[in-house]
């Protein structure tokens, strides 16, 4: 699956709740259905598969997601978060000698302090 690709862990929970659930409204869900299938289907995905709201045999087969892809869709996205730029503080770039603001992804901090955590 191509990295870009909308998936249902990329979507929000409210944006979700809009269309699923109680209150949504159902022709906003009807006219994204139209408008643009592929987010329809990611925001059905994210009801059944993170919240409940809608069971597993309202999707289609072609957007059913077994189990173990589904943990390591999840995986991937904790891997990929772990790589994020984290602020340093003003005291963490004073003690490192980076510039005030600086921003680093966990391995690089890591790699500065002379560490390596797996």
């Amino acid at each position: 699956m191509p990295n870009n690709e909308l998936t249902f862990l990329d979507v929000t929970e409210q944006e979700v709740r809009q269309v699923f659930g109680p209150g949504s409204d159902s022709r906003k869900a009807t006219e994204l259905a139209r408008r643009d299938p592929r987010r329809y289907a990611v925001l059905k995905q994210h009801a059944c598969f993170e919240l409940g709201i809608i069971p597993e045999e309202m999707l289609p087969l072609n957007n059913r997601i077994k189990p173990d892809v589904r943990e390591a869709m999840h995986k991937a996205k904790l891997a990929a978060e772990k790589d994020a730029l984290i602020p340093l503080s003003q005291e963490l770039s004073d003690r490192l000698g980076l510039p005030l603001g600086s921003r680093v992804t966990f391995a690089q901090l890591q790699a500065t302090l002379g560490r390596r955590v797996e």
